[in-house]
């Protein structure tokens, strides 16, 4: 569902569009959920790099995914991740 959105975004709005970075970064925080660590990381990096140029680095949204990639990046150290609905959840590693 967030992987149709964000495909729908992109092609209507652009990659680059404040609705479509913040569906990029939904999308990332649920493959992170699912348990797609290297595919969510991957793409909420990008997103985060988007969201800092074109919303800046003190937007709720960037903060936000922000956020979810550090706690992402830190599931080696037993940190939870933050899901799509802001809840935090155990992270497991499915690879």
């Amino acid at each position: 569902m967030h992987r149709a959105a964000h495909v729908e975004l992109v092609e209507v709005l652009g990659e680059r569009h404040p609705r479509t970075l913040f569906a990029a970064a939904e999308l990332g925080m649920s493959l992170a959920a699912s348990g797609d660590a290297m595919e969510a990381q991957a793409l909420l990096a990008s997103t985060l790099a988007a969201q800092t140029e074109v919303l800046g680095i003190e937007r709720p949204d960037t903060r936000r995914t922000a956020e979810a990639l550090a706690a992402l990046r830190a599931q080696g150290d037993g940190i939870t991740a933050i899901t799509n609905n802001g809840e935090q959840t155990p992270y497991t590693s499915h690879g």
